[in-house]
């Protein structure tokens, strides 16, 4: 019989998350100063759809400088944007199991060719599909089972998606942007406990409804 691999300690994940959060570090350090070096050869690429820089309007004194380092921090995260989706792959995948795996590895490439406009209403519609068939099977516990992985499944890429489709749809300022995060984030500080309580006084069938 194979050997089954030794069980990580807390201390080991914790190491583990360490070595490969340096690794993303550096490389998005790198990738970033390689962006900085050729900033201005970057911008002039950018701009040649409208004609070249000279055609860009500064409203405010600080806004030349700002989009150089925009472009910059930008183009080092995706120079180093497979670096970082590798030292992600390679401290989740252990823990998975065979088929979790494929459907990691599938799921992917996938993302890559779906848009926002297509990936928001497919993830509602299937969400809403879930909840149909937990009540046409409110006895099963095991349709419950797959409902709630169902679920927690496609409702994960709602908001990014939707905060990048708003991003692409109107002018989010800085100011905005950071309300809606406030916004987010005391969600969710606020919506488990209420979800607990709901559970704890009704059961967990009641969030179907």
């Amino acid at each position: 019989m194979p050997d089954k691999p030794a069980e990580m300690t807390l201390i080991d994940h914790i190491e583990e998350l360490r070595h490969r959060l340096l690794i993303a570090l550096i490389a998005l350090g790198l990738g970033v100063v390689a962006s900085l070096v050729f900033g201005e050869q970057i911008v002039k690429f950018l701009t040649l759809p409208i004609g070249g820089v000279e055609k860009l309007q500064s409203i405010e004194i600080t806004e030349n400088l700002g989009v150089f380092m925009r472009v910059s921090l930008l183009t080092g995260v995706i120079i180093a944007f497979p670096v970082l989706i590798y030292e992600l792959l390679m401290f989740v995948l252990p823990g998975l199991k065979p088929n979790e795996k494929r459907f990691v590895v599938l799921s992917i490439p996938l993302a890559t060719r779906l848009t926002p406009k297509q990936i928001i209403p497919t993830a509602v519609s299937a969400c809403l599909a879930f909840l149909i068939l937990t009540m046409v099977f409110p006895a099963s516990a095991t349709i419950l089972w797959v409902a709630a992985f169902g679920l927690g499944f496609f409702m994960a890429p709602v908001w990014p998606t939707g905060f990048t489709l708003a991003g692409q749809s109107v002018n989010l300022s800085g100011r905005v942007s950071s309300l809606i995060l406030l916004g987010d984030s005391f969600g969710g500080m606020v919506l488990p406990t209420l979800v607990g309580k709901v559970i704890e006084g009704s059961g967990p069938r009641m969030m179907v409804y």
